[in-house]
């Protein structure tokens, strides 16, 4: 039976097979059912070919919101240990400030205890300090010094 139904045989009869089907299906059924039928069988088709077409933009649509997503919790993670870096920095500088008021608060009640001597003892502590010039202070001296050696 396989030499009798290969598909070289079939190409080949198609032709034929066509032909004899639309002669039958005109001479069986009459004009005014026949022409309806086949104009019911092209819509069917047309919807059945424009259903896939929206089937594979709609298959697209998923797969470009898919990368999209992607796209956008890759960029959410980053700007995430970005916002996490920053909001660390924030609190070292908070905590260094903090620290700073602190030592300025036990400074000023240490003044007002000891009637000015313990701030000299303070600064001595904290040798750390660049925010204070000793420069200005030698200056002063030495110009107060030239001014009584003048008189």
């Amino acid at each position: 039976m396989a030499i009798f139904f290969n598909k070289e045989n079939l190409q080949l009869s198609l032709p034929l097979l066509t032909i004899c089907t639309v002669y039958a299906y005109f001479k069986f059924l009459p004009l005014f059912v026949a022409l309806p039928v086949l104009g019911v069988l092209a819509l069917v088709y047309r919807g059945y070919l424009s259903y896939q077409a929206n089937q594979r933009v709609a298959v697209l649509r998923s797969l470009e919101s898919d990368a999209a997503l992607a796209a956008k919790s890759a960029v959410d993670s980053l700007m995430a240990s970005e916002d996490a870096a920053e909001e660390l920095a924030k609190s070292k500088r908070e905590k260094k400030k903090n620290k700073k008021r602190e030592k300025d608060l036990m400074r000023r009640k240490a003044e007002q205890k000891n009637g000015g001597r313990a701030m000299q003892n303070v600064v001595s502590q904290s040798g750390d300090d660049d925010s204070e010039d000793d420069g200005d202070f030698d200056i002063a001296r030495i110009v107060k010094n030239q001014s009584k050696k003048s008189r």
